[in-house]
């Protein structure tokens, strides 16, 4: 890639989110989270340590685990219990997927809500076409759920800024695609932001390219055919 060319997205992200945009919980149990899936000598007590260190994602993930949708016989009180009964991955999966939108909470809570839906929906869609390839699995499952998180981020620094975008590009009536409507207001797009801060949180590449490509899976230098999944 372009060495002008990231330097001039880097510095425009900076310009727009500031290094000090990122809720603390987002930059450090989502870190760890991210990085035990790349770890082959994690284990599930790793998991709970990381998740207790933050009460507010442990009440929320044990939320999750006791609703109807897992149909537990008796309630669970433990992130140890909860990873025993539900398996590393699963476990591992709703701890993330909490966590993350749990840093945005003071963002806009409708359209948050709109980013949380198309989110899990493509992080599972992704998995299910990744199971087609069982070292992707859990990999596609994460990538799709932080495949928007540009979006996110900025809500978070500029919430009317978005809403200013978003009545641009309902305007525009086809005319102009969300990204150049993202460009002409913002100096920067969802994707490149979500670029930027992959790499600020060393995320592994696949899923830097795929934050970046999701809108054109071709512009992915080595992981096109993966980078398919999250074409949305």
């Amino acid at each position: 890639m372009d060495e002008h060319l990231l330097q001039l997205k880097h510095d425009q992200y900076q310009r727009l989110i500031g290094a000090g945009a990122f809720p603390k919980t987002f930059k450090g149990v989502v870190a760890h989270i991210i990085a035990l899936s790349q770890d082959p000598n994690t284990s599930a007590r790793d998991l709970a340590a990381i998740v207790s260190s933050d009460p507010a994602i442990s009440s929320k993930v044990l939320t999750v685990v006791n609703s109807p949708f897992y149909g537990l016989s008796s309630e669970v009180y433990s992130l140890a219990q909860a990873i025993t009964l539900l398996g590393f991955e699963e476990a591992r999966r709703i701890a993330l997927s909490v966590s993350i939108f749990e840093g945005f909470r003071r963002s806009d809570t409708q359209e948050l809500l709109r980013i949380w839906k198309h989110s899990i929906c493509t992080a599972v869609f992704a998995r299910m076409l990744g199971e087609q390839n069982r070292r992707f699995e859990a990999e596609a499952y994460t990538t799709g759920l932080l495949h928007d998180v540009g979006k996110i981020l900025v809500y978070s620094v500029k919430p009317q800024a978005v809403r200013s975008v978003l009545n641009e590009y309902r305007y525009s009536r086809g005319k102009m695609t969300y990204l150049e409507v993202e460009n002409k207001l913002l100096g920067i797009d969802h994707t490149w932001i979500g670029y930027c801060a992959a790499c600020q949180w060393n995320l592994p590449l696949v899923m830097r390219e795929a934050v970046l490509s999701h809108h054109d899976p071709h512009l992915s230098t080595s992981h096109a055919s993966k980078i398919l999944l999250f074409e949305v």
